[in-house]
Order: C-alpha cells, then structure tokens, then sequence
C-alpha cells in the first residue's frame, strides 16, 4: 500500500506507542525508525509523560503529509501511585504489575483517540500497537473491540513470562491473563526474535499460535555520520547504553586481567569506552581498581544522535548481557550496531542476541566464562581493523528500516484479508 494509494481510497493506519519521539527510551526510538519509512497516513497516539526527558535529536519523522501524532497526557493519580511504590517496596500482589504504572493512561487514552478520530480527513483500516508498555495493547484492546479494527500487537519484550516479575500467584495469573485477552483479540501477534515468539506461543493453542509472526528492530542509514570509523593511535572499543542488576561493566574486569597476565601486548593501545550510566557495586569498594590506567573509561550518557556517532567512529562495539544461560531477548542497541558498521563483540549468552551477531559477522562469549571473553578478545585484537561498512550485507540489509517497513505492509495486508474473510 503506497501514498498515493492510501491517499485515494482515503486509508490510513492507527497507531498506539505510549513511547515515541521527542521521548528518550528504546522503544520510542524503534517505533520512530519504522514509521518514519512507512507511507500510510498515520495517527500515532503517544503518552505525554512529563517525567520523561525528551531528546532534542529525536523528532517524528512521518512521511505522508496528513499524519498527525497525538500526544495524550498521562496523569497517574498521586495516591495510587503512592500506595503502588509502597506496595511493591512491601512486595504486595499486583503493586505496580496491573499491568504496570502507566495503567491511568488507558482510559484517557481510549478516550482521546475516539475524540481525534473523528476530526481526521480519512478513516484507519487497521490497528496497531507497540508495547512495552504494556498497558499500550490494553488501549488496543479497547479500541479493536470498539472499531472492529483489525490488530497488530507487537511485543518488544516477555510479559506473562518475564522472568522478573514478582513471582506472587496473584501477580502471574493477572498477567496472563491479559496477555492471552490481548492474544486471543488480536489479528497478528509480532515478535523482535524467533526465540520470543517461541516461548510466548508455546502455552497457546495452535489456533492462537497461527497469529504469530516476526517484526525486528531496525537502523535508518541516514542517522549515522558521513565520517565513519578513522584509525587513530589508540584502539577504541565502546560500550554504549546504561547498566542494572547483574549486566555490569564489571564483567569486564576478569578478562581483561586474564589478558594482561598471557597477552600483555594486546592491551597496549586499547581503550575500552563505556557510555552510559551503571550503578556502582552496592558492596562498596572499586571493582576496576586493579587495571591499567585508560584501559577501561566512563563516559556519561549522551544524545541519541551523539550516541549514533560514537557508534560509527568505533574501531568495534561491544555488547554485555546478563550472565545467564540463555536469553530470548534480542536489544535494540544490537541493531543500531549494525546499522553503524563496525564489528560487534558480544558478551552474550546462548540465545536471540547472540545468533544475530554471529550472523552479521561479529564474535561472542558467554559472559559467565571470563576466559571465554578473554578469548574472544583476544581473537579480535589480534587482527587489524577492518574499514567500514563491516558485517554481512545481505544481514545489514534485513534490518534497514525500510525492509521492516516493506514486512510490515505485509503483516497489514495478512491482517486485512483474514479480516475481508471473516
């Protein structure tokens, strides 16, 4: 469905993100690069969160000249919202789990979008909704039952089985419970990995598991810098993105003396950059205290376009993952990675993370096995740089934002024929 097609039967596309630019967060930026390659009218429906920093380098970016976005306040009630910050320091059922905090934005959501789609030149053929979080699909739900639209729900991430949510019987059963509502409504359900897609639909029916598809993330070209990646006298490997919980820099710290200790010449003129921000170790105490001066520096967080620029003018990229056995969770970081051309280094476990590297070219290490990290640097230091763009064009190109445009149209246009069929 082109412009000029949509524009003469007068179709468009709903869209709900509770994150979308100006905001700073992962998803909003996601669900920017994809919209802003599709040609659709769209109105994209987003919460307005004053607690949330914008991003002066992000700005919506929609191609067709009737899109609108509309921006839709989120005001959590004062009191609720304190007896949810108690409630989960207390660890009571469903404190802050009912879906999650941004719950009081449903309603005036519903509400507001039912309001505009009233005042635009031409009519939504199809529904979609991008969460986290997930009160976002809880809006599409609303909407798809009220519109009769046909829905896509996109998954950026597990809800029912997210490993970290509170493992209270109340909490669970009410979660998945509104994950299956959201499946069971649902036209197509989308995922960013195979490996999610798998573990969410196993427990579904495989009537419900017949919805399933894939919508990765994806990289604009023209966000990087012209200037790319320049060799200089020192090697530098960055880091880019904030820290929790047991995904630490510190993870870092025992490879990195393996090396010193068998390869001491590899470390010369190496520089390990990490941007972002992380949470000291709680213990107290500096867990980098024994490595050489420059070898391992900090920088603070930066602008997303910044950010895209140190990307591009790495010598390589690394990524470090929490220390499990496996992961379903492919981060978005990953694909802008690949979108700047430098080789990845992935701390990385078995699972969605590390396939994708080791399809575009790049090398990995259970984070868990510091000689393994050890040895994965080591094998990559021991090589001159490579120029840029690096990595498997055939795999680069899949995740352009405009092939993820193009698949999407072809969810639509799945979507659309189940939905003239019924």
């Amino acid at each position: 469905m082109n412009s000029a097609e949509s524009s003469a039967d007068g179709l468009g596309l709903l869209v709900v993100s509770f994150h979308f630019p100006p905001t700073a967060e992962p998803r909003a930026i996601q669900v920017g690069n994809l919209l802003g390659a599709v040609d659709w009218p769209l109105l994209v429906a987003r919460g307005d969160d004053p607690r949330r920093r914008p991003d002066p380098s992000l700005t919506a970016r929609l191609k067709h000249p009737q899109s609108r976005v509309l921006a839709i306040p989120y005001r959590p009630h004062p009191v609720g919202v304190r007896l949810e910050f108690h409630g989960s320091n207390y660890k009571l059922p469903l404190a802050g789990y009912s879906p999650d905090m941004f719950h009081y934005w449903r309603r005036p959501a519903v509400k507001a979008i039912g309001q505009a789609l009233k005042d635009l030149p031409w009519r939504p053929r199809a529904l979609i909704t991008f969460a986290q979080p997930w009160t976002t699909h809880l809006v599409g739900l609303d909407l798809a039952r009220g519109l009769g639209l046909p829905w896509l729900a996109h998954f950026s991430d597990l809800w029912a089985d997210w490993p970290f949510m509170p493992g209270d019987p109340l909490t669970r059963a009410y979660n998945r419970r509104l994950e299956a509502a959201v499946i069971n409504q649902a036209s197509r359900v989308l995922f960013t990995s195979p490996e999610t897609l798998d573990l969410v639909m196993a427990k579904y029916p495989p009537a419900l598991a017949a919805k399933a598809g894939l919508l990765t993330h994806s990289f604009v070209e023209g966000d990087y810098p012209a200037q790319g990646y320049q060799p200089g006298p020192r090697r530098v490997i960055r880091y880019l993105g904030n820290f929790y919980g047991r995904r630490h820099p510190s993870l870092l710290v025992e490879p990195l003396r393996i090396l010193r200790q068998s390869r001491p010449e590899l470390l010369a003129n190496l520089s390990i950059e990490i941007v972002g921000s992380y949470q000291p170790p709680s213990g107290g105490g500096n867990p980098f205290a024994g490595l050489p001066p420059g070898l391992l520096t900090f920088r603070p967080a930066v602008p997303h376009q910044d950010c895209l620029a140190l990307m591009a003018q790495a010598e390589a990229l690394l990524v470090i993952e929490f220390p499990v056995e496996r992961s379903v969770w492919l981060p978005s970081k990953i694909v802008e990675y690949i979108g700047a051309g430098r080789p990845i280094l992935g701390m990385v476990p078995q699972g969605a993370s590390r396939r994708v590297i080791e399809d575009v070219g790049g090398l990995t290490a259970d984070p868990a096995d510091p000689q393994a990290v050890a040895a994965m640097l080591a094998r990559y230091l021991e090589r001159p740089a490579p120029s840029s763009p690096w990595g498997d064009q055939a795999v680069r190109g899949s995740f352009r934002a405009e092939s993820l445009a193009a698949q999407l149209d072809r969810e639509l246009r799945q979507a659309l024929a189940v939905s003239t069929s019924d």
